[in-house]
């Protein structure tokens, strides 16, 4: 009977662990791209670090903590390919056109504190 209420307790134990490391990784994983907005670039500006921050006609107000003057492309948070891909379509989009941005409208801030941007075009 001893062995039998070890066993039990170890797995409970492994239970409660499971579940505290899944409430984590979906907290982890909350943070990211969710919303899109359509709007023709008004401002551009890029950094040498690669950082580039950028503002739509339609640009939102408000974004939770983020500072909302700007949308900003993370440069730690993508490769120089999809980093310069991302730049180059903005450009375009400066010259000619609306385009549509996938961002995170709860709050989840770039380096910079702006509105992270995951998605460009």
């Amino acid at each position: 009977m001893r062995n039998s209420l070890q066993g039990s307790r170890i797995k409970y134990i492994g239970a409660l662990l499971t579940g505290f490391l899944g409430l984590g990784v979906t907290t982890i994983a909350s943070a990211t791209y969710n919303s899109n907005i359509v709007g023709r670039v008004t401002d551009l500006i890029a950094y040498e670090n690669g950082s580039v921050l950028f503002v739509l006609d339609t640009q939102p107000t408000s974004n939770g903590v983020c500072d909302a003057r700007y949308f900003e492309i993370d440069p730690t948070d993508s490769s120089d390919a999809v980093l310069d891909r991302m730049y180059k379509r903005l450009l375009v989009a400066y010259t000619s056109g609306p385009i549509q941005i996938g961002y995170d409208n709860s709050g989840d801030c770039g380096v910079l504190h702006y509105i992270h941007v995951y998605r460009v075009g």
